[in-house]
């Protein structure tokens, strides 16, 4: 199932994130943040640079839903 997580950035985000990359039926295809857009999850929150090498995106909805099934 591909899903996409709004605000990872945060502290919930960030932990979600972790989650959803260990589970075997779950692809993160996009990330997004409210404050930070066009930067890679690394330069925001190096502690965690080595679950997903997606940059992140800017809020878009429509955009958003027309690559995943869920986002969070």
């Amino acid at each position: 199932m591909k899903v996409s997580i709004i605000g990872v950035t945060g502290y919930s985000g960030l932990e979600l994130l972790r989650y959803l990359r260990h589970h075997p039926k779950v692809e993160v295809v996009s990330i997004h943040s409210h404050s930070v857009n066009k930067k890679s999850l690394k330069e925001v929150a190096i502690h965690v640079q080595q679950l997903i090498s997606l940059s992140l995106e800017e809020i878009d909805p429509k955009k958003i839903m027309e690559k995943v099934i869920l986002f969070f």
